[in-house]
């Protein structure tokens, strides 16, 4: 059924709707002999195939998104903090990933208008579905777990901290050359004295 229609936009394209040419576009121009080379290349047919109309990434890059949010980039963690602050995340998007769509007073559906940095030199916007506000009870629970727990048995606590496989720095798998030696062979290669 994708490629199907997938196949269709070629037709579309050259103003044909059912099986029938059309006067108004008789002979193919270079460009669209080219746009259909592409939409009927084999391996790109192959990729469209596989395409699920039900199973966009948009749910995956609003996670990503919320992974960034928790663990900003620019900012240094150590590995039980990176590793915390995903768990956060994930059990935050875990909570909040469904939620409905807000209704106003009246019972409507609300939305909100939004202005995306790639349509400001249009003064351009979208319009989005408004949701209800985020919920945060994960937090609760876990901070009520953790309490309990670090106050009831605070050795257990510390022992698994200490027990917790940290794994080596990436660079440390790497051999790191003299950097007196690397000087010296950045400067032959170039040239420079």
């Amino acid at each position: 059924m994708m490629l199907a229609k997938w196949l269709s936009i070629d037709d579309h394209i050259h103003n044909v709707h059912d099986d029938h040419a059309s006067d108004l576009f008789p002979k193919c121009t270079k460009a669209s002999e080219k746009l259909s080379s592409l939409l009927t290349n084999k391996r790109l047919q192959s990729d469209v195939k596989k395409l699920s109309p039900l199973h966009q990434t948009s749910n995956v890059e609003a996670y990503h998104s919320l992974n960034l949010h928790f663990c900003l980039k620019n900012t240094h963690y150590s590995y039980m903090g990176i590793k915390c602050r995903l768990i956060l995340a994930a059990l935050h998007y875990n909570e909040n990933s469904s939620r409905s769509q807000a209704k106003t007073k009246t019972g409507e559906d609300s939305y909100t208008i939004v202005f995306p940095k790639f349509k400001n030199k249009d003064g351009g916007y979208s319009i989005q579905k408004k949701k209800v506000p985020a919920t945060y009870a994960y937090a609760s629970k876990l901070m009520e777990t953790l309490c309990d727990e670090t106050v009831r048995e605070p050795q257990k606590f510390a022992e698994v901290q200490k027990n917790v496989n940290i794994p080596p720095p990436l660079a440390s798998q790497f051999d790191h050359p003299d950097r007196e030696e690397a000087v010296s062979k950045l400067l032959k290669r170039f040239n420079l004295p």
